[in-house]
């Protein structure tokens, strides 16, 4: 797949546009179908109490150590006026791609198109409380009161539902040409890891689900709730601010 876009470029396959634009989507395209293949892993492990076959492994594996240069190629493909920079991206990329990971490689069907940008801050407003919501959801029904396994794997799917949607705003905005930034960068740089982090919590077989407090079960994905509600507050301010200075649009309503 990297190989044959790098091929394209310096082949001068077609126009510099629209082989640009065919790499974003070939690439979009992977990242889709490799993000689906890491969450069925992830459920796997949850189902098998944190077991997992070498090969789902060795999957994970390869993921980890692309998914930030192949989306390092998508913004290159945004971003640059010509084909350099695109090509020395992909230089830095290659030696990670192997034979296993080309054996992973969808390269059939588009890539969703994504919504229209009116206003990203109102774009983002409404998509926390989509997170919100199912973050309070998984903090009342599974962490606050039940302490058996059950509810442990019921949490972790919740999770896994939570990095679904993390992981479907995230395709969103690089398909819509990166026009919402602080929203992206807040996504990847902030809530994703605190998500990761409370993931491998529960999946952490030397903690007792049973044995923890309850402050000890709903610590992690409280504070997760917290900054993703002070966000809220921060994105209502602005609109309210952009209203009084005579700004465009309305204040995002409240969810």
């Amino acid at each position: 797949l990297i190989q044959g876009i790098k091929d394209d470029f310096e082949n001068g396959a077609g126009e510099f546009e629209e082989t640009k634009e065919e790499a974003r989507r070939q690439v979009m395209t992977y990242i889709s179908e490799t993000n689906k293949d890491m969450n069925g892993i992830i459920m796997r492990k949850v189902e098998n109490d944190g077991m997992l076959e070498q090969c789902d492994k060795e999957k994970l594996d390869v993921f980890d150590q692309t998914k930030n240069p192949l989306w390092m190629v998508v913004n290159s493909t945004i971003f640059s006026e010509d084909q350099n920079p695109i090509v020395a991206v992909i230089d830095g990329l290659l030696p990670l791609v192997n034979e296993s990971i080309e054996g992973y490689c969808q390269k059939d069907g588009p890539t969703t198109k994504p919504p229209e940008v009116e206003n990203c801050n109102k774009d983002e407003y409404v998509k926390i409380a989509d997170y919100v919501e199912r973050v309070d959801q998984i903090i009342q029904e599974n962490l606050f009161k039940p302490d058996d396994d059950g509810a442990k794997i019921q949490a972790q799917l919740g999770f896994l539902d939570v990095k679904k949607l993390f992981d479907k705003r995230i395709e969103e905005l690089f398909n819509g040409d990166v026009k919402c930034p602080d929203e992206l960068d807040k996504l990847k740089k902030e809530w994703m890891p605190s998500l990761n982090k409370c993931m491998a919590e529960f999946m952490n077989s030397n903690k007792q689900f049973s044995n923890m407090t309850r402050l000890e079960r709903i610590q992690c994905t409280k504070e997760l709730r917290v900054a993703m509600e002070a966000r809220r507050a921060e994105l209502l301010q602005k609109e309210l601010e952009a209203i009084e200075a005579g700004g465009a649009g309305g204040a995002p309503e409240e969810a």
